[in-house]
């Protein structure tokens, strides 16, 4: 079945290039799907404020995760808030100003 997936009539392949090829191939045709999906979405947009999507987010592989709210300095002192307040710092890292006082 998955020979037939790929196409392929299965001479000198080993399992591992079997699997290879159809990854490939499933990773192809979601991308496919994705840019159909995205351009259909897109030519129906109501608004020039509505988002403009992208293949990448709707591909189940590179779906965009949410970015970070806080930056590492905000980070820290929080867990320097919920922690008891001794740090160590390992040798050879400058963390000057980042540590609470």
């Amino acid at each position: 079945m998955m020979l037939g997936v790929i196409d392929h009539d299965g001479d000198r392949l080993t399992l591992r290039q079997v699997l290879w090829r159809m990854e490939g191939k499933q990773y192809h045709d979601l991308m496919q799907a994705s840019h159909i999906a995205a351009c259909n979405y897109n030519t129906k947009r109501t608004s020039h404020t509505d988002k403009i999507w992208h293949w990448k987010d709707l591909h189940p592989m590179h779906a965009s995760e949410p970015k970070p709210t806080a930056s590492g300095r905000q980070v820290i002192h929080q867990m320097a808030a919920m922690g008891s307040g001794e740090w160590s710092v390992l040798p050879g890292y400058d963390v000057e100003g980042l540590l609470p006082v």
